[in-house]
């Protein structure tokens, strides 16, 4: 649907993948450097993520959308109640922004509140 469409303008420049399993998956996207952009479900956001990370020399940036709790843990500060094991890795690998938030009503089918 809209992501054929996207890839089909890309001219060649785009490659969608739905990896079917947590594993390392680049070597079929071709070679370095890779951009992910992804929305991730939150029962697998934390354990793709952290494999992603740790991956990271493969992977020019990342643009991810996770459920504001997870996101809340990626950007938070030390002695906060959000800081922890997903925190430092993150932060210590990468530049991690929170960007904007998403509400329900803009996702399909509507998240739960």
């Amino acid at each position: 649907m809209a992501l054929e469409e996207l890839v089909q303008a890309a001219d060649g420049r785009l490659q969608a993948s739905r990896p079917t399993r947590c594993g390392p998956f680049w070597r079929k996207l071709g070679p370095s450097p890779r951009r992910i952009v992804a929305n991730l479900p939150y029962n697998v956001s934390t354990a793709l993520l952290v494999r992603w990370l740790h991956q990271a020399d493969d992977v020019t940036d990342m643009v991810l959308m996770f459920q504001r709790e997870v996101v809340d843990r990626l950007v938070a500060l030390p002695r906060s109640k959000d800081y922890g094991r997903l925190s430092v890795l993150a932060q210590h690998v990468c530049t991690v922004q929170r960007l904007f938030d998403v509400p329900p009503s803009a996702l399909r089918p509507p998240a739960p509140r």
